[in-house]
């Protein structure tokens, strides 16, 4: 602890408040986590070092989905941060469904929906529409699968940009675990209606506990082994 009453953690990191709400929490390999992010991202390890305080040592309300975005906004702004940044556009939504709903007013259809007062069950349960309305409807699907996509090949571009050579053929099974942590933390962020007593402590420290050492296997490359890396697989799956 230093005179201004603060914590002093490595690489000259402060972080406020009563060193017994603060300290324990601060594994070693927690330290060297984000002394890595300060080195390399550090706006990422601003996020990192608020989720781990808010995931465990301080009970502030609304923490859990605090913490959520954090480990959310961290997966995906990572992959640029580390790989460089790779320009691809959004899938616009509000901009496609808007044109779509035009189309299908123009077109002269309804709205099968309770909500609009125009629900119908036809006789014949195949409705035929224009061409070009179909191939809207499809390029937006496409569109929608192809941004799908872009996650894992970000991850990829991560993963590539970190990897040792000896950890090859062990990628796949590795960013199909980040992915999967990921987006269990994307669901929680995006749950407006939840509270924090509606989410289980226990599972959602777990979790977080999942996506450090995910992301620790990463980074530190210690990994020189497969039979290493399925290890963290395997702790990471109970």
């Amino acid at each position: 602890m230093v005179a201004d009453g603060h914590y002093r953690l490595p690489d000259g990191l402060l972080v406020g408040g009563p060193p017994s709400h603060r300290a324990g929490c601060w594994t070693p390999s927690r330290l060297e986590l984000l002394s890595w992010l300060r080195r390399n991202a550090l706006p990422l390890a601003e996020l990192y070092e608020g989720a781990v305080v808010l995931t465990f040592a301080i009970a502030t309300p609304g923490r859990f989905r605090f913490a959520a975005h954090a480990v959310r906004e961290i997966g995906n702004r990572l992959p640029d941060a580390i790989a460089g940044p790779k320009r691809s556009a959004q899938v616009q939504y509000a901009t496609k469904v808007e044109e779509l709903a035009h189309l299908w007013r123009h077109e002269g259809l309804v709205l099968d929906s309770p909500t609009t007062g125009n629900a119908v069950t036809p006789v014949d349960p195949s409705i035929p529409i224009p061409r070009h309305l179909y191939t809207k409807i499809s390029e937006l699907i496409d569109e929608h699968l192809r941004g799908r996509g872009r996650s894992r090949e970000a991850a990829e571009r991560l993963f590539s940009a970190l990897e040792d050579a000896t950890v090859g053929s062990a990628n796949a099974a590795v960013i199909d675990q980040w992915l999967d942590i990921l987006r269990w933390f994307v669901g929680r962020s995006h749950n407006w209606n939840c509270l924090d007593s509606d989410q289980n402590e226990a599972e959602f420290r777990h979790k977080f506990e999942l996506f450090e050492s995910s992301l620790t296997a990463l980074v530190r490359q210690f990994f020189s082994t497969v039979s290493e890396l399925d290890e963290v697989l395997a702790k990471t799956n109970r």
